[in-house]
């Protein structure tokens, strides 16, 4: 893993605990958000996503791929639905460095 991803982790932190503001000054301005109903992009679409689908992330491995980047393989889950778990890997880019 790379030296230091603290601005990724405190991303997931700021997703679990629904820490808005923490979102919106950590997330850059084009964020974008995907799911099964499609993709959007900007930080209130992100925070919006946040607050409303209440999603849990546990990352579960780090795969650095470049200076800045890395690829999160993350547990999801959903309030109201313990059942339902989607392991995803997703690429992150962390401004300032790895």
């Amino acid at each position: 893993m790379a030296e230091d991803w603290a601005p990724v982790r405190e991303w997931h932190r700021a997703v679990n605990a629904r820490d808005l503001d923490t979102a919106r000054r950590i997330a850059a301005p084009g964020i974008r958000v995907g799911g099964p109903k499609g993709a959007a992009a900007g930080v209130e679409v992100f925070t919006d996503w946040i607050t409303r689908s209440g999603i849990r992330l546990e990352p579960v491995s780090w795969h650095p791929v470049g200076a800045d980047r890395v690829v999160v393989e993350q547990d999801a889950t959903w309030p109201g639905a313990p059942d339902a778990q989607a392991r995803q890997a997703p690429p992150v880019r962390a401004a300032g460095g790895g």
